[in-house]
């Protein structure tokens, strides 16, 4: 630990004694997709978000090519996931959400109703993001690789859903219902409002800690001004997986366990200015 600590020193004072090091701000927008890894649903699709990122930043030289640059950036992130499907259950009665059953005889009213499902689900997600980067180039055109902490401030939701109820036993009963559900990942009592097969409470629906990869280049139109391009991969899953269950209802209305690897893919377009 004490090693640790005067390693830590020296790299601060190398840091801040650097006369050439800049300070600057950045500021633009990216664009943002959960991918999912090893499992996959049928007929699911994922499509890029639009967000914004920007923040603050510390560069200093460490070599005649090289540069270490420090940030701390805040970034408006998410997704949004979209499946179409069919499942036959059961004729719902709406005013009790139970199967419906004739009152003479108890039987279902129709025990294979269809149904046919939209669902899409509006993800938002706001990182406050630690990226440290090692720069190579020249004066103009620069090129980047370093790792990036990201840390989770706010999950939250939006989903919606069209579901057309097809019953060839009983066609009155034939109809369109819509629903908007808005669940909040990092408060259990919303997440188990939303998935009736909610595990025990054990942590958030996603994980707090991101860890990630970032790639990119930046040119200086000035030496003060420039334009920076960015792909920044997580490599952590972002789902914890005492909860990684199905978004989209199983034909018995539950939710199917789902084990896979959820990771934030980020492509950041930036203007910076070094003071």
């Amino acid at each position: 630990m004490k090693k640790l600590n005067i390693f830590l020193i020296a790299l601060t004072m190398m840091i801040f004694s650097t006369a050439k090091a800049q300070f600057g701000v950045k500021l633009g927008p990216s664009f943002n997709i959960v991918a999912s890894y090893g499992n996959t649903e049928d007929g699911e699709s994922a499509d890029m978000k639009l967000g914004f990122q920007g923040g603050l930043f510390y560069v200093t030289p460490i070599s005649d090519k090289a540069s270490l640059m420090v940030e701390l950036a805040y970034e408006a992130r998410g997704t949004v996931s979209k499946k179409d499907y069919t499942i036959n259950f059961p004729l719902i009665d709406p005013t009790t959400g139970a199967p419906a059953t004739n009152p003479q005889t108890g039987a279902l009213v129709d025990p294979q109703a269809q149904y046919d499902i939209s669902q899409e689900a509006d993800s938002r997600h706001n990182y406050i993001n630690l990226p440290i980067l090692l720069l190579f180039g020249g004066e103009k055109f620069r090129y980047y690789i370093g790792p990036n902490i990201g840390f989770l401030m706010s999950a939250k939701a939006d989903f919606t859903r069209s579901t057309t109820i097809t019953s060839e036993l009983f066609p009155p009963a034939n109809t369109t219902l819509e629903t908007d559900v808005e669940a909040d990942w990092l408060d259990y009592s919303s997440f188990k409002e939303t998935y009736s097969t909610a595990p025990p409470d054990n942590g958030n629906f996603l994980n707090s800690l991101e860890l990630g990869i970032n790639i990119g280049a930046m040119y200086s139109f000035t030496d003060n001004i420039f334009i920076d391009l960015r792909l920044n991969q997580g490599i952590t899953d972002t789902t914890n997986n005492d909860y990684d269950n199905s978004i989209y209802p199983n034909a018995n209305f539950g939710f199917d366990s789902r084990e896979d690897t959820d990771r934030n893919l980020s492509i950041q377009l930036s203007l910076g200015y070094k003071f």
